[in-house]
Parts: structure tokens; C-alpha cells; sequence
């Protein structure tokens, strides 16, 4: 019984989890959207691009799928 409260326990508080980080992307993406700057995100650990916003296309005049398979 325990093992299963505690498991119940862990699964609402994933799903908590997902919520939040769910609301928070939506907010980000509103902000990314409307923002004339472009706005991007790498990962420092492999120094890989993991999101550049909507703005680079316009600024550049290039695809952002172009960025991310040629970054670096």
C-alpha cells in the first residue's frame, strides 16, 4: 500500500509538473512571438541551438531551420 501512495504521490506531482512547465513554454512562445529581437537558447554543454524565435527570419531574411542544422 505504501509503494502505491507513494507512487500515486509521484505521478501527481509529475503531472503538477508538466502543467507548469506546459503554461510557462505557452508564455514564452506569446513573449518570442512578439518580440522584434531575436531571442535563441543553446545548450552549453554540447553547444547545441536549441531555439532561436521568430524574429531571425525577418532580421536575416533565412530560415531558422537553415540555423539549426548549420550551427557551427
Amino acid at each position: 500500500v505504501a509503494g502505491y501512495i507513494e507512487h500515486k504521490e509521484n505521478a501527481i506531482i509529475t503531472k503538477e509538473a508538466l502543467e507548469l512547465i506546459t503554461a510557462q513554454t505557452e508564455e514564452f512562445d506569446v513573449i518570442s512571438d512578439n518580440i522584434g529581437d531575436v531571442v535563441w537558447m543553446i545548450d552549453p554543454r554540447d553547444d547545441k541551438l536549441l531555439f532561436v524565435s521568430k524574429s531571425y527570419e525577418k532580421i536575416w531574411e533565412r530560415s531558422s531551420e537553415i540555423l539549426y542544422k548549420d550551427y557551427h
